[in-house]
């Protein structure tokens, strides 16, 4: 989940009152950072994430190509920052292309279309299942929950049980 100061969480929603409440002042975080090639191209949508930023948050929306040279050069060195992805393609796609990832937040993929749950905070269909493993194949750990103070579980031996071997 960290490169230093840095928090890498795959959730759907991007940015929500739980990711503020649950992640950035409880952790102290200062700096958010949502890595999606669609919502630059969304300005309302972006104003609407912005909206429960407290103050001193800085928040910065990049194309994923963009985070990933931001990452590369160090750039939030001086910020306890979080990091945003909408799905684990657009994660795969970053951690695949920097080093020193070592673990991952899974904290919110939600039940619709073809997913199907696993747990209270992740639903998958077959391309998330893929490229969740392909992510835990670049020896990153993912580790499931959707606040900080729950118990963390581990992604992958939840995906590998017998009853989700068909997503």
């Amino acid at each position: 989940m960290k490169k230093s100061n840095i928090i890498i969480r795959v959730d759907d929603r991007l940015v929500h009152g739980q990711v503020i409440t649950g992640w950035v002042k409880l952790l102290d975080l200062n700096n958010i950072i949502v890595a999606n090639d669609d919502i630059l191209h969304d300005k309302t949508r972006m104003q609407i994430m912005k909206l429960p930023v407290p103050i001193n948050v800085h928040i910065e929306f990049l194309s994923i190509s963009s985070a990933i040279e931001s990452f590369k050069k160090n750039k939030w060195k001086k910020y306890k920052t979080i990091m945003l992805f909408e799905s684990p393609k657009d994660a795969y796609e970053f951690v695949k292309e920097v080093d020193n990832t070592t673990s991952m937040n899974i904290g919110g993929l939600h039940f619709k279309d073809s997913r199907v749950q696993i747990t209270h905070n992740l639903a998958v269909n077959h391309e998330d299942k893929e490229y969740l493993i392909k992510i835990s194949e670049l020896n990153i750990k993912l580790e499931g929950r959707a606040l900080p103070s729950e118990d963390p579980y581990d992604v992958i031996k939840v995906l590998e049980k017998d009853e989700f071997s068909n997503i």
